[in-house]
This record gives structure tokens, sequence and C-alpha cells, in this order.
């Protein structure tokens, strides 16, 4: 729509050239949505009384034929036994139609779903990703021309996803996302023979992690790996495999452990498997950053022997981030950059000291023009 240029350019093999343009304008033949619906949403009249009006318009004034379809709504605020449950889970989505551990919502909570009116029932988890399912009874409605829709809002840069599930492959099927903090709209189509059993069909909204397409950068975080050393190396051996495989694609720029690297701080084969596995990174030149956890130094006993053996200075200042240490990399921080955004990320290890703390300190004075991130064990020392 609007308006446009045509520009053609020709020559001969003699080298004559000619140019020509035309301008043309393109209309938009689309009328308008309709506004201004009478009686207005969720009205209640009577039959009698009932005149349905809404004011149409046309960029172009033509003539516009104007046609009134019965349809049906499903909410929680209508009839049928629909249901409203709330979860988290630790992936987007669910591998199954109900995880276990599913609450049905209140009728508070229900209520604060059911309608547009600036009122929200608000799910927050630090560690999983939380979402609503919803189950809406439709009978033998053949629900043609259908779609499901929901209005809301989540986290800065959270992509809220709907999905519906499809019986036929058996997984949630996304359709429809957006991001922002302020209320959006989401809307997916009904294809009613692969979404509706037994005259229900089940929707699901949930907070996803972004696709590599949707975001500049990102930072890998690993911890309390004691485990997969001392009983399961080959999960530790395929954590950092993978790590290396999806490096690129993912978008990937660094990597955090913050601790408890093994789960005896004297076991050498514990530390041999922790090492073999995280030399899966040193050979692809995977640029990381490690601190010691309790279990990696005999507790509150601060016994740094055997970390220093594998994860010492010597092995950490191979890294192109590496700033500096304190104590042959008892504590160090890095140096990271990507796409104009600078950190530093200071890795304080276990059993903090003042010599420590006053090290930390001067690093951040340093760099307090870089954004900070603190990689850390827990126990401090006066």
């Amino acid at each position: 729509m609007g308006t446009h240029k045509l520009e053609v350019t020709t020559s001969d093999k003699a080298g004559n050239e000619a140019s020509n343009a035309v301008s043309f304008q393109v209309l938009n033949e689309m009328p308008e949505l309709p506004i201004q619906p009478s009686p207005a949403d969720r009205t209640t009249v009577s039959t009698a009384q009932l005149k349905l009006s809404e004011l149409v318009s046309d960029a172009t004034k033509d003539l516009l034929e104007v046609s009134f379809y019965k349809a049906r709504r499903y909410d929680l605020n209508g009839p049928g036994k629909h249901e409203a449950l709330s979860h988290a889970v630790d992936r987007e989505p669910p591998l199954v139609l109900v995880p276990e551990g599913e609450t049905t919502m209140t009728n508070e909570q229900r209520a604060l779903v059911a309608t547009r009116d600036q009122q929200y029932l608000v799910n927050d988890n630090k560690e999983k990703f939380p979402y609503h399912r919803f189950t809406f009874e439709v009978g033998n409605d053949p629900l043609i021309d259908s779609e499901v829709v929901w209005t809301g809002h989540s986290l800065p840069d959270r992509l809220v996803t709907m999905y519906i599930w499809n019986f036929d492959t058996l997984e949630w099927e996304d359709v429809d996302s957006n991001k922002g903090t302020e209320d959006f709209t989401l809307k997916g189509r009904i294809k009613a023979e692969q979404v509706v059993r037994s005259g229900k069909v089940e929707v699901l909204v949930q907070d996803r992690i972004p696709k590599p397409d949707e975001y500049d950068f990102a930072f890998l975080w690993m911890t309390d790996t004691q485990y997969y050393s001392e009983s399961f190396p080959k999960i530790y051996d395929l954590m950092t495999k993978c790590t290396v495989d999806n490096w690129k694609e993912k978008k990937f720029n660094y990597l955090v452990h913050t601790g408890d690297i093994v789960n005896n701080w004297n076991s050498k084969s514990e530390w041999e498997n922790a090492s073999r596995s995280m030399k899966t990174l040193d050979d692809a030149n995977i640029p990381y950053g490690i601190v010691a956890g309790n279990h990696d130094v005999a507790y509150n006993l601060g016994n740094y022997e055997e970390y220093w053996k594998y994860f010492g200075r010597d092995r950490v200042v191979k890294q192109p981030t590496f700033g500096g240490d304190l104590n042959n990399n008892r504590d160090h921080y890095d140096l990271v950059s990507f796409k104009g955004n600078d950190f530093v990320i200071v890795y304080l290890g276990w059993v903090i000291d003042k010599k420590t703390f006053d090290w930390a300190d001067d690093i951040l004075k340093k760099y307090a023009d870089r954004n900070v991130i603190i990689a850390i064990s827990r126990i401090f020392k006066a």
C-alpha cells in the first residue's frame, strides 16, 4: 500500500542505455476492522430488545456489506465444567498433558484469570517455568472457524507462548507467542480433528526461553556436578560435550561453574573424572570460569590442596577471559564482552575471609563501568 516507484534501465550491445521510471499507488482495498459493537461485549439483553450494530469503514469509500454470524464463547465465566490449573516444571513445554504436581486454582485465583479487569494471577518461580493450564468443555460443538484467545503479560524479555494439546502427536503444539510487560493477546486457530477429545480442548500458557534468533548472546551455568564426578561420569562427559556441540547454534558465549565439582574432596578418581569432562571445554576453546564449593575443600576446613592440583591458576590462566586471581585461583575474576555488553565475573571460593572481600572490592572498583556477576559458594568468615 502507498506510493511506489518502478524504475527500469536497459542497454544494448552498442553501449546505448536508457531508463525510465513510473510512479504508482497501491490502495488499501481491505476494510478496517469493525468498531463500536453494540451491544457491548458481555452485555446481557432480552431477545425482544436485541439489535446488532457495528461501525465499519473503508479507505477507498467502497460500499460495504455487513453480516453477523452466530458464535459461541467458552470461558471460565461461562457454563460448562471448565478447569483451570497452575504449576511450574523444569522444561517448556511439558512433555505430557497433565504434569505431576498440578494444583487446581482456587475460586479466588480462577476469578483473577477469568475476566479482563486489570487483575492478574501471578505465578513466580525462580527455578522452574510456571504455567497455567485450562480444560474447556465444548461437547459436540464442531468448532468451525474457531480460535483460542488469551490476554496477559510477563517479565521483560520472557517469551510467553500459548500451546494447544494435539491428541494425534501427543504433544503441546505452539500456536502463538509474544512478550512484554504490558498486556498483549495471543490467538491460536483450532484444528478440531486434532485437539478435541471427549468434548474437551486443552490449552496451556507458559513462559518460554527465546530461540537463538530472538537474543544476542547467552551464558551457560553449571553447578553441583559432584554426583556425576562420583558415580555417573558419563553424564558429566555428556554435559560438556553437549555444551560444545550447541555452542554456536545457541549463541553461548561463556560458561560459569559455581562449585561442588566433586562429592569427596580427597577422591582422586572423582577429580580425574571432573578434570576429564572439563577438558572437553578446554580442547574446544570454550571460555569458562570455575570456583570451589564445600565438597571440593573439606567443608569448613577449607583444604584447597586437591582443587589446586586440578583447577589451580595454571589451568584457568589459559582462558582468554581470565582477568586475575587470588591465592592460586581460590578466587578469581574474568572479563567478558559480547555485543557491546561488558561484564566482570567475580568468583569467590568456599570460606571467604576479609582478604578475599578486600580483593573483590578492589576488582569491582577497578571495573565499575562493567556489569557485575558474582559466582559464589556460601560460607563467609568475618
